[in-house]
């Protein structure tokens, strides 16, 4: 065990056994242990049948949980999609989008989640990244868990100069002051690793939490960890990789952008470029929105991967064999997600920051006691409805659901519990049928052959975000609506910035359709075949009734 990591377990202890007496009466309601993982995209093992990548632990849900098939976050990048989780709001009302920045309170002081849990009696328990790290600054900084108001017990954030979750980090003279590369094969140990720390301090949180709680008494616990992998750089111990042959990595079988794709939308891989082995093979002179990276250097990118996923998995199954050592497993709630997916080529794409499949989709899996709904749920869901259904889950007060855009003072949630379907199998309300997710772009200008989108500038250091000179520019937002029975609506609206709503009265500028019965990997914008037409105006007023809060 690291330094740090027994320094915050030896003070826990002593939290723990000074609690008054009020604060450690009979347990009555379900503990809560909430993992979290970075740009994990739901295509690995049995649990999302692609046996390729090797997710052992991950893949005990299938058997013991509920695994999401299809879940979907409402904007693929960390903190945004996070602040959305974790307030129950959607961007639009949070106002933690790219470009505007990442922080959750940015609009004012939401009720979060494990804010929520506290105050209903829970001690709460965070490490790693839940929230997006330092995104609040020095009002909310990462030290006190980006939420100092949400936290019972000292948060545990990762050692210094591991936030993005690499040893060696970036920007230390190993890297000469760089951002290093973004493959790496660590000579280091599980445990020595930024998530194999994290996991060794969950794991001794749990042992605390049952030694001093005791298993069947005490105050009820809610546990977030944040793990790091397989965000970039995908660094992971040399045994992770020596699981995958190179030769035999697959390729990615859409390496192209959509036919009749949108102009100017198309997701330029600015975060990987940053790296230092990374420049080359994305250069613009070789790697542009109709030429592929080539099939080698693909082979090298999807590994790598691979490679760090099969890592985050062996950390999964450290922290659920705590658990089950602890003897909490019977009482214990887990749920398990991802903030987005993650391009591995496909859409000629490598990240997240679209409205694709790839990016939107996320990894969710859920453990409940007693639950009668395992396996793999078709359900569609969103992930602004997790707050409400843990909420249900745990038998605390419910949040109504909210009237619009309501303002932060308001405490009200944008979800829909499915708790139901999770604890007895039966649903008490009908699947809802649309998910939704957003992306922004800037100003849309005629083309010669049709719309063309001005790319949004990105900063260097922080690629997600954007460049201060193009944010007084016009800018467009691309709502995308995936109806459960298989299809997908993107719409693109110009963007009031000062009231964060899209200005839906000329109708959209451009639109995109893809039909994942015929075209599962989403090769062809179908937006001109008249034969949708009924269907897309469906979607699109239902898109409109849901999301126009002007």
């Amino acid at each position: 065990m690291s330094g740090g990591v027994m320094v915050v377990v030896c003070l826990l202890q002593v939290i723990l056994c000074t609690m008054a007496p009020w604060m450690v009466s009979a347990a009555t309601k379900p503990n809560v242990l909430m993992i979290a993982i970075d740009d994990l995209r739901p295509q690995f093992g049995q649990a999302y049948n692609v046996p390729e990548v090797k997710t052992p632990n991950m893949d005990k849900f299938v058997d013991s949980g509920t695994v999401m098939q299809y879940s979907y976050v409402q904007q693929a990048v960390c903190g945004p999609s996070r602040a959305s989780i974790l307030t129950g709001r959607r961007p639009d009302t949070t106002h933690t989008m790219s470009p505007f920045g990442w922080c959750w309170s940015t609009r004012g002081q939401f009720t979060t989640l494990p804010h929520y849990f506290r105050e209903n009696g829970y001690i709460t328990a965070g490490s790693g990244k839940i929230f997006h790290p330092d995104a609040c600054g020095s009002a909310d900084p990462h030290s006190l868990g980006d939420d100092k108001t949400a936290w019972s017990l000292p948060y545990f954030p990762e050692p210094e100069c591991v936030q993005w979750g690499s040893i060696p980090c970036p920007h230390t003279k190993y890297w000469n002051n760089t951002m290093g590369d973004s493959v790496f094969v660590s000579d280091l140990d599980d445990e020595q690793l930024t998530d194999g720390q994290l996991a060794t301090h969950a794991r001794a949180l749990l042992a605390n939490f049952s030694k001093q709680i005791g298993v069947e008494a005490g105050q009820p616990f809610f546990m977030a960890v944040g793990l790091h992998k397989p965000h970039l750089p995908h660094i992971a111990p040399k045994k992770y990789f020596d699981m995958y042959e190179l030769s035999n990595v697959s390729l990615t079988p859409n390496p192209h952008v959509p036919k009749n794709f949108t102009q100017g939308a198309w997701y330029a891989s600015q975060e990987i470029r940053t790296y230092n082995d990374a420049r080359k093979q994305f250069a613009d002179d070789g790697y542009t929105e109709v030429q592929p990276i080539s099939d080698v250097d693909l082979r090298i990118h999807r590994r790598a991967y691979f490679a760090a996923t099969s890592y985050v998995d062996a950390q999964v199954g450290r922290i659920m064999d705590a658990l089950g050592s602890s003897g909490l497993a019977n009482n214990t709630i887990v749920v398990l997600w991802s903030d987005h997916g993650w391009h591995l080529g496909d859409t000629n794409s490598f990240g997240k920051c679209t409205n694709f499949e790839s990016a939107t989709r996320n990894t969710l899996m859920w453990r409940v006691p007693g639950g009668k709904n395992t396996g793999k749920s078709n359900r569609l869901v969103e992930m602004v409805d997790l707050y409400p259904t843990l909420v249900e889950l745990t038998g605390l007060p419910p949040m109504r659901s909210c009237v619009g855009d309501e303002p932060p003072s308001v405490n009200c949630l944008q979800g829909e519990s499915y708790a139901s379907e999770l604890s007895s199998g039966v649903p008490m309300r009908a699947a809802k049928q649309f998910a939704y997710s957003q992306w922004m772009y800037g100003e849309i200008k005629p083309g010669n052959s049709g719309p063309v989108i001005e790319r949004l500038q990105h900063e260097d250091v922080a690629p997600h975000l954007i460049s201060e000179s193009w944010k007084a520019g016009p800018l467009t937002v691309g709502y995308t609506a995936r109806l459960a029975s298989g299809y997908r609506l993107t719409e693109y609206y110009p963007y009031n910035k000062t009231s964060f709503s899209a200005d839906w009265s000329g109708g959209p500028l451009a639109r995109e359709f893809y039909d994942y019965g015929l075209d599962p990997l989403e090769t062809v914008n179908h937006i001109g075949d008249s034969s949708y037409n009924t269907l897309i105006a469906e979607m699109h007023n239902g898109m409109r009734e849901d999301l126009d809060h002007t």
